[in-house]
């Protein structure tokens, strides 16, 4: 089993803020170690930006404590990272896709169909991307 994995935006608006009950064995695999999420602080501040947005009704100490949780979720990589050897056609979304690269073997988990779409050709850089964790 990989025990490392990338999670991008929406997941971490399913996982923190809509407390989404659909990810909670995500949540029970990240409570006991079982697998390990990593991040990196432009994914830190592209969350901190979309949960500031006035569409999630969060408060300043809401949006804090959210970052917060989010900065406790996930051990921190460097941002100077190599670039995949795929491409997403969302430029927004390499920074997922170049941290699940790096940390080969990976799972990145993801909601975009942008993502979604490389899944099959990640596959033989042992990255998996998958759109919920069942596990």
């Amino acid at each position: 089993m990989i025990n490392r994995v990338v999670l991008d935006t929406n997941i971490l608006l399913d996982l923190l803020h809509f407390e989404n009950p659909d990810l909670n064995q995500l949540r029970q695999d990240l409570d006991h170690g079982s697998i390990i999420s990593y991040t990196n602080t432009l994914i830190l501040e592209e969350f901190a930006e979309v949960i500031a947005r006035p569409a999630f009704k969060n408060n300043a100490d809401k949006v804090a404590t959210l970052i917060q949780k989010s900065q406790h979720l996930s051990q921190l990589v460097d941002d100077v990272l190599p670039k995949a050897p795929l491409k997403c056609k969302d430029r927004d979304d390499q920074i997922f896709i170049n941290l699940a690269f790096h940390l080969a073997p990976c799972s990145l988990i993801s909601k975009d169909n942008e993502v979604l779409r490389l899944a099959g050709r990640a596959k033989p850089y042992q990255v998996e991307i998958l759109k919920i964790w069942n596990r």
